[in-house]
């Protein structure tokens, strides 16, 4: 065998041997070649960013408990109806109908999900990918009118987004995703659907653009690198933390011996073979010809801490961004009850914040995007010639969620009470009873005729005795 074509062998081999092992050259260009993805992330839109967006979603299982964190927080706000003036009989009507129509406040719902939190299910992903859009549909039910349902729409289906002359979003094109087509569902070629019909939903929207910048945009970069650390780790591992095994051939006993090259060479492939097979668990020892020496370097020399304190800090800025750096604390050596409860109040005006989105898509007049409510009123009281009144409008209203200065206050409500600064009174008992989800108080006038009903009830049932005793007196 030529010595150039030996060296070549030795290099191909070496070669193979670290490619994901150390970080050297070669795995700076691998983290050189994700970093230089970081500029893609910009040009990321439409079907391009929503089918990347969901497959971070479903591959990491940092941002996937994040994301369930997020979502579970925001399904336990408690929503009701405002009226606009609770002592206008028709600002009363308006608010009265949108209860029934979404089940809210007591009331049974009209929805075909049966609850609100389960139309509210299909839009919070908007949060993490930057906007989400539903279809509402409408039903008929004698002379009164519905919403039936909101009808999802997955952002990786938004095709185009088209507007007029002016600007304005006439509607949206639909098309199948990458992941309806593969579990076999054919759809049409595109759907135009108008824009007067949608709730869209935006998180940091600006001017025309409706896809905005969702939370899972800036964890982008990290999870590449996530991704790359974690190859290494697999890789490394696979490598380093079982002994690698070394081949050398003593060509010169072997050539005294009368071996030609090509028995040399048939010598050798054995003994790789053999060692492959040791390695991969296939043998339990290894059994190499005469003229081949075994050696070994590398086992048990695997340190993962490195490679692991690299994956914890993008595990951290990922959660940066979801505001849940609270959920480190305690998880090591450090932590600090005060810290968290900062990082926790934090985290519920984000929430609020989020919500009040939500609940602006459905308050306001009827508009493209949005007024839903608006909308209802106006198929079912108003009719196309005259807009729903603004004053009019009931508004839909989140609690629970909240940092309260008055939940926060509770313990000190004593204190202040008996020192004069504070006097209890309908206000504060009112905003204790929903802080806690106890029904408001009855009024005075409600509490007179509950107690006269109670009352009759009883001079019937008592009349009703005597009858059933021919008269008698009771305890006669």
């Amino acid at each position: 065998m030529k010595i150039s074509t030996f060296v070549r062998r030795f290099i191909d081999a070496a070669r193979e041997f670290r490619k994901g092992v150390v970080l050297d050259k070669y795995s700076a260009q691998v983290l050189a070649q994700n970093f230089s993805r970081t500029k893609r992330v910009n040009q990321f839109s439409g079907q391009q960013w929503a089918v990347e967006a969901d497959r971070m979603m479903r591959s990491d299982a940092k941002l996937f408990g994040a994301i369930q964190q997020l979502k579970n927080s925001m399904l336990s706000a408690t929503w009701y109806v405002e009226s606009a003036d609770p002592d206008d009989p028709e600002c009363e009507r308006n608010a009265n109908f949108i209860r029934r129509a979404l089940g809210l406040d007591g009331e049974q719902s009209h929805l075909k999900s049966g609850s609100f939190e389960a139309e509210l299910r299909k839009v919070f992903d908007f949060v993490f990918v930057g906007h989400q859009e539903c279809e509402e549909v409408y039903c008929g039910d004698g002379d009164e009118i519905w919403l039936e349902e909101l009808a999802d729409i997955s952002p990786a289906s938004v095709l185009r987004w088209n507007y007029d002359g002016d600007g304005e979003l006439v509607s949206i094109t639909q098309v199948a995703t990458p992941r309806e087509i593969s579990l076999g569902y054919t759809p049409p070629a595109e759907i135009q659907i108008d824009a007067e019909k949608l709730q869209i939903y935006t998180l940091n929207r600006k001017g025309l653009d409706f896809e905005g910048c969702g939370i899972l945009s800036p964890c982008w970069v990290w999870w590449q690198l996530k991704d790359a650390l974690i190859t290494f780790l697999n890789e490394g591992g696979e490598k380093w933390s079982v002994p690698t095994i070394i081949l050398t051939v003593d060509r010169e006993m072997l050539s005294s011996m009368s071996y030609t090259a090509d028995d040399i060479d048939v010598l050798l492939s054995k003994a790789c073979e053999a060692a492959r097979n040791y390695r991969g668990g296939a043998e339990s020892f290894i059994a190499v010809p005469q003229g081949i020496n075994v050696q070994v370097f590398g086992g048990g020399s695997f340190d993962p801490t490195k490679v692991i304190a690299s994956i914890e800090h993008c595990n951290q800025e990922m959660a940066a961004a979801f505001l849940t750096n609270f959920l480190e604390l305690g998880m090591s050596t450090e932590g600090n009850r005060n810290v968290g409860e900062i990082h926790w109040n934090s985290y519920k005006t984000s929430i609020a914040n989020l919500l009040d989105v939500v609940a602006d898509v459905w308050n306001g007049a009827g508009r493209v995007g949005g007024g839903t409510i608006a909308k209802l009123l106006q198929f079912n009281f108003y009719g196309s010639a005259s807009a729903v009144p603004i004053d009019k409008l009931p508004k839909l209203r989140h609690r629970g969620v909240d940092v309260d200065a008055l939940s926060e206050s509770l313990g000190n409500l004593p204190q202040l009470a008996a020192s004069g600064f504070l006097t209890p009174d309908d206000a504060i008992e009112i905003k204790l009873r929903r802080l806690f989800g106890i029904a408001e108080k009855a009024s005075d006038q409600d509490e007179q005729v509950r107690l006269a009903r109670m009352h009759s009830s009883s001079v019937g049932s008592e009349s009703e005795l005597r009858e059933s005793e021919g008269g008698r007196p009771k305890g006669s």
